[in-house]
């Protein structure tokens, strides 16, 4: 099993186009991303070899893509703390808070998705 942390796949490849100063971030060229990740999961289904996907939205991923969508959670209060923490101003701290379960089920089929 393979684990890719996309996040830092987009900043190794820069799938960015152009910078967001109001929330102090990149903003995400999807097409460049998607084009990477195709690469990196047709190479691991050559090699029959799983692959963990650990990014915070899924929306942008095709459904044919995976297997199992998992959802993990934690309250409004360490999620805001970690944030915090790690440097997110007041408006990219506030963008954090969603309900992720619904946007889910439409996104996947219900039977893929375990929050």
């Amino acid at each position: 099993m393979k684990h890719v942390n996309v996040g830092e796949l987009i900043k190794e490849l820069k799938c960015y186009d152009g910078r967001d100063e109001d929330l102090n971030t990149n903003i995400l060229d999807e097409d460049k991303l998607l084009d990477a990740m195709e690469v990196i999961l047709d190479k691991a289904a050559e090699e029959d070899q799983g692959i963990v996907a650990d990014f915070h939205v899924c929306e942008i991923f095709p459904e044919r893509w995976f297997d199992l969508v998992l959802c993990l959670r934690t309250s409004t209060e360490i999620l805001f703390d970690r944030l915090t923490a790690r440097g997110y101003n007041e408006k990219k701290r506030s963008g954090k808070f969603v309900t992720i379960k619904p946007k889910l089920a439409l996104i996947f089929l219900l039977t893929m998705v375990f929050v």
